[in-house]
Parts: C-alpha cells; sequence; structure tokens
C-alpha cells in the first residue's frame, strides 16, 4: 500500500494545476519503475527456470549415457569371456586331435585316406580359432 501524506489528504480541488500535473506525473514515474522492475524479475525468474531445466537435462542425459556405456561394456566382458573359453575349447580339441593324429601315424601308417581327413578336422578347427580370435580382438577394441 502507498503511504498517503498530509499533502494528499488535502483536497484536489484546493490544488493549483501545476502541483496537480506535479503529482500525476510523479505517480506515472512510480507505476513505471514499479512495472519495470516486475518485467525484469519476471525475466530474470524465466531466465533462471530455463537454466535450470537446461543444466537438469545435460544432468539426466550424462546420466543416461553413462548407465548405457556400462552395459555395453558388461555386454561385451561376457561376450569376450564366452570367445575365450570357446578358443580354450578350440584349443584343448586341436591339440586332442593332434595327438590322435600321432597315435594314428605311427598304427596307420599306410592309410592315408584317415589322414587326410584329419587334416582337414584340423584346418577346419585352425580356421575357426582364428575367427575366434579375431572376433575376441574386435570385442576388445568396442569401448
Amino acid at each position: 500500500m502507498d503511504r498517503i501524506s498530509n499533502d494528499e489528504l488535502i483536497d484536489d480541488n484546493s490544488l493549483s494545476d501545476d502541483e496537480k500535473k506535479r503529482r500525476k506525473r510523479k505517480a506515472a514515474r512510480r507505476a513505471y519503475w514499479l512495472n519495470l522492475a516486475k518485467k525484469i524479475f519476471l525475466v530474470i525468474a524465466v531466465v533462471g527456470i530455463w537454466c535450470g531445466i537446461i543444466y537438469a537435462s545435460g544432468y539426466y542425459a550424462k546420466q543416461y549415457i553413462d548407465k548405457s556405456i556400462l552395459s555395453v561394456q558388461q555386454t561385451n566382458s561376457m561376450h569376450i569371456q564366452r570367445l575365450e573359453d570357446r578358443i580354450n575349447a578350440l584349443s584343448v580339441e586341436i591339440n586332442e586331435i593332434k595327438q590322435i593324429l600321432e597315435e594314428t601315424d605311427e598304427v596307420l601308417e599306410g592309410s592315408e585316406t584317415v589322414q587326410q581327413e584329419l587334416n582337414k578336422r584340423i584346418e577346419d578347427l585352425d580356421k575357426q580359432l582364428k575367427e575366434l580370435e579375431k572376433s575376441l580382438e574386435l570385442l576388445k577394441e568396442a569401448p
């Protein structure tokens, strides 16, 4: 509420025209500055709200990206472990076949067809092992 001074209590009819104009100008100036202050406050509040929204959206986006990266890393880790297990199993199988081949070579020196089949199987397993190693390297290089 505006304070009412003693001058304002005097009837408007007793004031001169200059005094009335002066009071109107003073009231208009006061209303202008109050209106301007309200507008400035409103602009500052809107800018503050927008800044808060931008900060919050960036924060949540960072959390989402971090969770996604962690999920991909965990999935890659599982795939790498599976590939390593398969590589180890293939290595064991190749060693067993080599050992069988050596034993078979001693027993069946004349049987060339069995030896060719075993060699073919070893070559196939070697190819699979190389492909798995390439896949493992690709997964290890992934972020």
